[in-house]
């Protein structure tokens, strides 16, 4: 009886394999919402308060991601 170890490598790629949409479409909405945000953040810090820049950045923009990739990844799986 030989028992088969777990190969976490071959797991990974497998992973990768099957998910790299998923993958390559996170990272561009993200860097997306990324350099949208620091153009946002600048202008706050410059003409506004650092609670608007706070806002403007943590709040509105993961959020936006968050749904906005959520949204695309239910799409996919129909």
């Amino acid at each position: 009886m030989k028992a088969k170890c777990f190969d976490l490598k071959k797991e990974l790629l497998n992973y990768v394999n099957d998910n790299i949409l998923n993958i390559l479409l996170s990272f561009s909405i993200a860097m997306i919402f990324v350099i949208a945000n620091s153009q946002v953040l600048i202008n706050a810090a410059l003409y506004g308060s650092w609670f608007l820049a706070f806002f403007s950045l943590f709040i509105c923009g993961f959020t936006l991601s968050y749904i906005l990739i959520s949204f695309i990844f239910k799409l996919i799986k129909k």
